[in-house]
């Protein structure tokens, strides 16, 4: 089924906190994108699309970018995520 970006984002940003490593606090990407290409239906012949993989990766290096006071690279980590669009 084909998810557009923006859809793929918003519902990672809706659920990042589920995916965080009790331990470190960090959010586990690649939890992130198989639960946003599970709970979307996102499948392609089987396998999870890369771009679920990207956004995820760009809005975990946000998250910590942000948690770290550094907000710049955080900004920008949040515009690769929203520019991460195949389609």
């Amino acid at each position: 089924m084909h998810i557009g970006a923006i859809r793929i984002r918003q519902w990672m940003r809706n659920h990042i906190d589920e995916c965080r490593d009790p331990l470190t606090d960090e959010v586990d990407a690649t939890h992130l994108a198989e639960s946003a290409c599970q709970d979307l239906d996102g499948w392609q012949a089987d396998e999870i699309p890369e771009i679920y993989f990207e956004i995820a990766g760009w809005l975990a290096v946000a998250d910590e970018e942000r948690r770290r006071g550094n907000m710049p690279a955080a900004t920008r980590a949040l515009v690769n995520a929203r520019d991460a669009s195949y389609f």
